[in-house]
């Protein structure tokens, strides 16, 4: 799985200063959007209006365009755990600046990137969660990384 770091990184298309990891403008991922408050009108509190992706859940690898690394579903679909232990202030007071791995230890993993039921405030490309490693849920789910030979 990728380090919190590299997970942002790529998200990010290569470090770009971007709000979501389609860019600044309208989603381009599977979120939470029109088709899933037409199926769940009472449960859906936000959602991208005007936006549907058609998907009401998990939506097939690869049904939206790429981000501009050519990486798929970085801002929706599953949330995805990295390997990192979370540390609250970690990135902000004690990481190193190049490439950090995360804390040593912990209680929590980190999961980064929204899911099929991510609203507009929960899925920007900055957003981070903490969660007990052996929690499991269907927003939730993981990438592979490999490093480049």
């Amino acid at each position: 799985m990728p380090t919190e770091a590299e997970w942002e990184y790529t998200a990010r298309s290569g470090g770009q200063k971007v709000k979501y990891s389609w860019g600044n403008g309208s989603p381009s991922d599977n979120i939470a959007d029109e088709s899933i408050k037409r199926a769940y009108p009472k449960l859906v509190q936000k959602y991208w209006e005007g936006y549907d992706d058609t998907f009401v859940f998990t939506a097939p690898v690869g049904s939206f365009s790429p981000n501009e690394l050519g990486l798929y579903d970085m801002g929706g679909n599953v949330a995805e755990w990295c390997q990192d232990w979370y540390g609250k202030d970690y990135y902000y007071r004690s990481s190193p600046k190049d490439n950090p791995s995360g804390p040593g230890s912990g209680e929590y993993r980190v999961i980064r990137g929204g899911s099929w039921d991510g609203v507009p405030g929960l899925i920007r490309a900055a957003d981070r969660y903490r969660f007990d490693p052996s929690y499991r849920f269907v927003i939730f789910g993981f990438r592979l990384v490999l490093p480049l030979p």
